[in-house]
């Protein structure tokens, strides 16, 4: 589980592990699946006031 969409994502693919990416928009959730997630994790959030 990576806390958010970074390069440990596309390594982890590299190596053959499994990884779930954790993400806070769709935008964040869709890049993670095509940059080869198995799994992708919505940390839901405000933000703002």
């Amino acid at each position: 589980m990576t806390p958010a969409l970074t390069e440990s994502v596309a390594a982890s693919v590299r190596v053959g592990l499994p990884v779930s990416a954790g993400d806070l928009t769709p935008t964040e959730a869709v890049a993670a699946r095509r940059a080869g997630a198995d799994a992708v994790k919505l940390f839901a959030a405000s933000i703002g006031q």
